[in-house]
């Protein structure tokens, strides 16, 4: 088979010679230099890759224990030495108090302090949001499901109080209304005002829906689940008893039936009734998971199901063998899926429309005598605002927050409450709305009054806090600390004492990492320099397989082989050695610290005495924490000053890998320009060049021996025929 003009078709062997073989065997002896090439490239590939592992591996060091975006683990700054630990104590009885949270500090000490005000940030709470809640099901519904399961119970918050409402069978009797007994169950929780109506009403609609209202305007009004009883059907465990035939259970008119085996376990039984409810059928052939809706776990020999908040009917039904049946109807307890509502009703959310939920109140806003406007300014701090009839809740939120008016606005969905809070804490950070419109539209719509700020649901005055440290008496707008190299937070008031301490345990932990790594990196680094190149046979090396050697081995093979060819590459290589050598130098430079020198075998940190191990270190635990104690700032200056051990380490980490460093310059970085711009790269490329100048040569070449032995078959086969001729001539 042709090895280069394979796109050829040939007819040969018309003459009896293998021809293809013959030149098969000629282009192996041509093709040497070519093999030669072809490992070549693949081993230079190698090569740039074992390179780029290793300087993948410094970059990871560097990004670690150098990185300027996280100082706290960065050994070159003052951040990764300031550990200590703090407690702070009440003055008097000297139990942990939570008065002051310290969040960092930087030096060793005692800080007497005593908080008489906390600062707080003015805060205005509206009155609340409200609309009426309407059910889901009619009244004549309601009052059917209530005489079915015996009672029913709800909560009814309002302006965040809460009442549970508690509707039995009885109440239902001789032919009362449901809302007749709801208004006067609500009369009897919430009371009536001052102006003698009750504070809850409950209405019927023309659909028959009931409509529950609070009296009057800046009310909050939600409706909620009871407490739920999720317990144990002791009709439900006799199923799991010997003898039981069947079990059938019905949610909500859709049933799931199953039927047992004489010779089914407790725990067969339970398996076929968790089968059954995963796909139950109601009359009308739905199918339906009835696992939505409820569980039933095996709980020692009882059978515990427990029912979701969903479901409004939910009936046991069992058959043992003497024929007997028996029916359970248990209606959980409290659900709000008898009046059709979601549990919470919370009407009012954060994606309403303004016009919906305010209506004729909100479009006010918009009509000036006759006119309308299509918009409405509002301002804050001197920041105007636009708003819309498509506005939401969430949508006044954003551009209220998003103005630069120094206030922030929030909803929440539980008590239906607007807030208005300053974005400055403390006694200057006042809510001042100065905009007639606004100061209306804050009262009308969101139910905070900027005015009569004491009139709000909840009003917070804006005020700094004040306290002594080491008896200074100081004032700050933000509970949020720093001074004398301690950060705090104040939580409330007291006297505290503070005291912090060098945390040794605690940077010894992170020294000890550091080294850790910086000894993987030694390791992998000297790993690559020491490694010899592995002998396959007596004489010769594992060379790169070319695609022909492939042939006839198997991928395990290929593999095992290959993992041989890689070893040993960058075996005394001169760059790994500079930066060996560079390294092992810097590390144990001496440094100059205010006239006196310091290096890292006077704090225990020493290399090891195997020479194998290329200068990887190890850390005297109790020599490096005596020393930490005694002269902690020395070791501190020893890393992070100039031309210290840190400063060290990263410049024969950037002399290599840098911009201009040696290692970048061989085989260049992944991801930056250099990646193509490299001495191994522009060796790759020559290679490849020489490879296809090459195969050009032996394109040609097998070229010319086909052409040769087909000049030959021809004179052969017209040789032949003249013999044919001739010897058919003397045959005459």
């Amino acid at each position: 088979m042709a090895m280069f003009t394979s796109d050829i078709n040939r007819v040969t062997g018309l003459s009896g010679l293998d021809t293809e073989s013959m030149v098969e065997k000629m282009m192996k002896a041509e093709s040497m230099k070519y093999n030669r090439l072809e490992k070549q490239k693949t081993s230079v590939t190698w090569q740039q890759e074992s390179f780029r592992q290793l300087i993948k591996s410094m970059q990871g060091f560097q990004d670690k224990w150098f990185n300027t975006t996280n100082l706290s683990n960065n050994i070159g700054y003052d951040a990764f030495w300031n550990n200590y630990k703090t407690s702070v104590k009440d003055a008097v009885t000297g139990a942990d108090s939570n008065v002051i949270k310290v969040n960092s500090t930087t030096n060793s000490g005692r800080y007497d302090i005593n908080v008489t005000q906390k600062a707080e940030t003015e805060t205005l709470t509206g009155n609340g949001v409200s609309k009426e809640i309407i059910s889901g099901k009619t009244d004549t519904e309601i009052t059917e499901s209530i005489k079915k399961y015996g009672e029913v119970k709800f909560n009814v918050v309002l302006d965040g109080g809460t009442k549970e409402i508690t509707i039995k069978k009885g109440d239902l009797d001789n032919g009362k209304k449901i809302e007749d007994v709801l208004n006067s169950k609500l009369d009897t929780a919430f009371g009536k005002g001052t102006d003698g109506k009750s504070k809850v009403t409950v209405s019927k609609g023309k659909d028959n829906k009931l409509t529950f209202k609070p009296n009057g305007d800046g009310h909050s009004l939600t409706i909620t689940d009871s407490e739920r009883t999720e317990g144990v059907s002791t009709t439900i465990n006799d199923v799991l008893k010997d003898g039981s035939k069947s079990f059938e259970i019905t949610i909500d008119g859709y049933t799931a039936k199953v039927d047992f085996a004489q010779d089914d376990t407790k725990e067969k039984k339970l398996e076929k009734i968790k089968e059954a409810l995963k796909e139950a059928q109601n009359s009308n052939g739905d199918k339906k998971d009835l696992r939505n809706y409820i569980s039933i776990e095996a709980n020692g020999d009882d059978l515990v199901i427990k029912n979701d908040s969903k479901t409004e009917s939910l009936i046991i039904k069992t058959k043992v063998n003497n024929g007997n049946e028996e029916t359970k109807d248990l209606n959980p307890t409290g659900s709000l899926a008898i009046f059709g509502f979601e549990n919470p009703t919370t009407v009012v959310k954060l994606n309403s429309k303004l016009t919906d939920v305010f209506g004729d109140k909100f479009n006010s806003f918009f009509k000036n005598g006759n006119d309308t406007t299509d918009e409405i300014k509002l301002n804050f701090g001197g920041k105007e605002v636009s708003i819309t009839k498509d506005d939401t809740i969430q949508t006044l939120i954003n551009k209220v927050n998003n103005s630069g008016g120094k206030v922030n606005l929030a909803f929440n969905e539980v008590t239906n409450r607007f807030t208005l809070k300053s974005s400055e804490s403390g006694a200057n950070g006042t809510i001042d709305i100065k905009d007639e419109n606004t100061k209306k539209f804050l009262k009308d719509i969101t139910g905070i009054d900027v005015v009569n700020k004491k009139s709000n649901a909840k009003y917070t005055q804006g005020q700094d806090a004040i306290f002594e440290i080491d008896g200074v008496q100081t004032t700050r707008p933000s509970n949020d600390i720093s001074m004398n190299g301690i950060n705090f937070t104040i939580n409330g008031t007291g006297h505290v004492i503070i005291e912090a301490n060098s945390d040794v345990d605690e940077t010894f932990k992170k020294v000890k990492e550091f080294v850790e790594d910086y000894n993987k990196l030694i390791e992998e680094v000297n790993n690559a320099f020491v490694e010899k190149r592995p002998k396959s046979g007596k004489y010769g090396y594992f060379e790169p397989l070319t695609d022909e050697e492939k042939k006839g081995m198997s991928e395990d093979e290929i593999k095992k082989y290959e993992e041989n060819a890689k070893k040993g590459l960058l075996n005394g290589d001169e760059n790994i050695n500079k930066f060996l050598s560079s390294l092992r130098s810097n590390i144990y430079k001496s440094v100059d610290i205010g006239g006196k020198t310091i290096s890292l075998y006077e704090i225990g940190i020493t290399t090891t005495k195997d020479y194998n191990d290329g200068g990887k270190l190890q850390i005297d635990e109790e020599k490096f924490k005596k020393a930490l104690s005694e002269k902690g700032d020395d070791i501190r200056q020893l890393f992070t000053t100039k031309g210290g051990i840190v400063d060290n380490i990263k410049s024969s980490v950037e002399s290599a890998i840098g911009s201009s460093g040696y290692l970048r310059k061989k085989a260049g970085v992944e991801g930056s320009t250099s990646a193509s711009n490299n001495d191994l790269t522009k060796e790759l490329e020559d290679i490849t060049k020489r490879l296809a100048d090459e195969r050009e040569r032996l394109y040609n070449k097998e070229m010319y021996y086909f052409d040769l032995f087909a000049k030959m078959e021809s004179s052969m086969n017209q040789q032949n025929s003249q013999m044919a001729v001739l010897l058919g001539m003397s045959g005459q």
